[in-house]
């Protein structure tokens, strides 16, 4: 219980900031990828990143359980986590802007990035 707790919330400090402060993640910058607000795509707000992180992070979380909870209960837990977070690549998959459920109740969109000259 103190893994999935700390797992929580050093999730939550890593995504919200770097979405909130940044607009972009390490991964996301790799891919040449920025999030922000659907309407006019500046900064999203700490609670479209909340929003954001509990749509993407409550799955992933359940699918770790498998891991941390060593019974029936925790594969079940585990095979709901994997199911929700394929059903997220599913609305991604089918959205024309490619905003899956965790961009839509937050209200963000993922973008390419502008490059800055040199």
């Amino acid at each position: 219980l103190v893994v999935l707790v700390l797992q929580l919330v050093v999730s939550f400090a890593y995504f919200g900031t770097q979405w909130t402060i940044v607009g972009t993640t390490l991964g996301m910058r790799l891919l040449g990828q920025r999030i922000g607000d659907e309407s006019d795509g500046r900064a999203i707000t700490w609670r479209q990143s909340a929003i954001r992180w509990l749509v993407l992070g409550l799955p992933a979380l359940l699918a770790s359980t498998a891991v941390y909870v060593p019974n029936i209960i925790g594969l079940i837990l585990g095979a709901v986590g994997l199911a929700l977070l394929l059903l997220l690549l599913y609305t991604m998959a089918q959205s024309p802007s490619k905003q899956g459920l965790h961009d839509r109740y937050a209200h963000t969109i993922v973008t390419r990035a502008r490059r800055r000259a040199s």
